[in-house]
């Protein structure tokens, strides 16, 4: 899905929202947080989106691709392979924001800014605009490793961002079993 942004210019880069589609191979895991949760703020955002531009709420300067990616459960591969792609063929991308579970209401109610494999300063913006637009404070989360699709974009150099449900490790504790439903 893409929203096409006002620059005449074809080489203007993108800015990319995503989630990931896949669950985890040979497991019964009904995967609402993980990341079914995602796949639906990215559906919303492009939903709100379209639907502002045309009644000419807003107009978009650059272009917004909504990504779903594959494989992450298995090695990020569907966003290595589109952010290595990107990469060759020179395609520019101004950012990259993570939506990989969103949906969980942890116990601290705070949203978690993950500090790793990310962009201090976009991270900074979030923070900003989530204390001008929601009640909820900002934590810090610290995946250690490259923990989803945000990792295989900073890999190419793009700045990321990957706000989630919670911080310092307060996730939700069913993800990748049975109990990953909806009223969990």
């Amino acid at each position: 899905l893409k929203a096409i942004g006002t620059s005449a210019d074809n080489q203007s880069p993108v800015v990319i929202l995503g989630a990931h589609i896949d669950t985890v191979r040979g497991t019964n895991q009904p995967a609402a947080d993980d990341d079914a949760s995602g796949v639906g703020v990215v559906l919303e955002t492009f939903r709100v989106l379209a639907e502002a531009i045309s009644r000419g709420k807003i107009a978009l300067k650059r272009d917004l691709e909504f990504m779903f990616f594959a494989g992450e459960e298995n090695g990020q591969k569907g966003s290595k392979e589109i952010a290595d792609t990107y990469f060759k063929e020179g395609k520019r991308v101004l950012a990259m924001m993570n939506l990989d579970m969103v949906g969980f209401q942890c116990p601290k109610k705070v949203i978690g800014i993950v500090d790793d494999y990310t962009d201090p300063d976009l991270n900074d913006l979030t923070r900003k605009l989530v204390k001008t637009y929601c009640s909820l404070p900002t934590g810090t989360d610290h995946c250690g490793f490259p923990c989803s699709d945000h990792a295989s974009f900073h890999s190419v150099g793009v700045p990321t961002v990957y706000p989630f449900e919670c911080d310092g490790g307060n996730m939700f504790m069913g993800t990748h079993t049975p109990n990953d439903v909806p009223s969990n």
